[in-house]
């Protein structure tokens, strides 16, 4: 990339403000555009850096001519400017696609369908444990663009990466990649599950036989072809794992800390400083996290899972963790093209099933009218939970569905979940 181009921005969320920043800050010529009201913080800053932008419209007069053109990530592929761009042979970026070659330090990209945040938590912690300047960033945390504008000094960048971020990863390099796993998710933006999975594979497209690949080795999905030296987990080192050495509990949680320790000591921390740092790591919030116990019935909040094989993750550990009673499962949401029929192998284990989406018809199409009951309001849905579990059963808030339908985002569903179970008498 060379400098006094134009780049165009479609979408002005904290990663694109951060690109047009970054952009600026390198002497592109920048415009930005969005179809929603853009934050007035952003415009501010905007107008100081003379950085140019419109708001409740996509020009495309203005959008085109570009050289670049940086999109968010949810916009989806048959959009007219991105076909455009496609059309005029204008390569499209990812907002860390762009900023990955403007950093010297090492870069650890994370995906996976289930439990990429907990492996880019626990890699975060154990890096910043022992001594590294580290940040974490990409779909969770900071903005990569808006850390390199700012010119944070850093050793290690860890980035979470979604499947919609890797659409146009551009062959951008990573010092290590990892894939936790693939399994079918956002079908509804995708359309078929080879285009999620060849999405998900393009984070090793820029790997160099100095670089690491960490992935599941159990994973028939993750088949790939790459000069980056190899490192797998499988189920065979859970079952030789010593379970004293983590606080948390789960299989899960042991599959994504081997992960984590197998990235690390690419990166030359010991093994010892891994286990060090995460003997008192904690579950991230809303992910299979313990509420509290009322009449003998436990309330769980798994309200990150989103994805039918992470809800399939939290059933059976708390299957595996309460034999005495049944589960009340409260699930639904924005469906995201969710195939439910992989979780009735669960069903003689539920007590009921709340659904708690604006449409659960294809809940109620898979597991029958007997077994659910359909509820919005979260305080109604707690009381019917508590009403007719019986002591020794599960609530569990894991929905296999985006939050968007009735919420701001998962962790503002899983807040509303746990302060209304404090607020249910006994």
């Amino acid at each position: 990339m060379t400098n006094s181009k134009k780049i165009s921005i479609l979408g002005c969320g904290i990663g694109r403000f951060g690109a047009a920043l970054l952009a600026k800050q390198k002497k592109f010529e920048v415009f930005v555009s969005d179809t929603n009201p853009i934050n007035q913080n952003y415009k501010d800053k905007f107008l100081a850096e003379g950085i140019y932008f419109e708001e409740g419209a996509n020009s495309l007069d203005k959008i085109f001519p570009c050289d670049i053109l940086i999109k968010s990530p949810g916009i989806p592929l048959d959009n007219e400017i991105i076909s455009l761009a496609k059309n005029k042979n204008i390569p499209i970026l990812d907002e860390i696609a762009f900023a990955a070659p403007f950093t010297n330090a090492k870069l650890i990209g994370i995906t996976g369908s289930n439990g990429k945040s907990t492996v880019a938590f626990m890699t975060y912690k154990i890096l910043k444990d022992a001594g590294k300047k580290v940040e974490i960033c990409g779909n969770m945390g900071k903005s990569l663009a808006l850390a390199l504008y700012e010119q944070h000094d850093v050793d290690f960048f860890v980035i979470e990466l979604s499947s919609f971020q890797l659409e146009f990863f551009n062959k951008t390099h990573l010092d290590v990649a990892c894939i936790v796993n693939i399994s079918e998710n956002h079908l509804d933006h995708h359309k078929t599950f080879e285009n999620y999975i060849t999405a998900k594979l393009n984070i090793v497209e820029g790997l160099t036989a100095n670089d690491f690949f960490i992935f599941n080795g159990d994973d028939k999905n993750i088949s790939l072809d790459t000069p980056a030296q190899k490192i797998s987990v499988t189920h065979q080192d859970i079952e030789k794992f010593d379970k004293n050495l983590l606080t948390v509990e789960g299989n899960h949680n042991i599959f994504d800390a081997l992960l984590a320790i197998k990235i690390c000591t690419t990166c030359g921390i010991d093994e010892k400083t891994c286990w060090q740092s995460l003997k008192n790591y904690k579950s991230l919030p809303h992910r299979i996290e313990f509420v509290k116990e009322i009449d003998g019935i436990s309330f769980f909040d798994d309200s990150k899972s989103t994805t039918i094989a992470s809800s399939e993750v939290a059933l059976d550990f708390v299957l595996k963790k309460n034999t005495k009673g049944k589960i009340i499962w409260l699930a639904g949401g924005g469906d995201k093209g969710n195939d439910y029929t992989k979780l009735l192998k669960f069903v003689p284990y539920f007590r009921k099933i709340i659904c708690i989406g604006k449409d659960n018809k294809k809940i109620l199409d898979v597991f029958g009218n007997d077994i659910c009951i359909e509820e919005r309001e979260m305080k109604k849905i707690v009381e019917i939970a508590l009403e007719v579990g019986k002591k020794g059963d599960v609530v569990l808030l894991s929905p296999a569905c985006t939050s968007l339908d009735l919420y701001k985002n998962f962790e503002q569903r899983g807040e509303k979940f746990q302060e209304e179970v404090f607020l249910l008498k006994k």
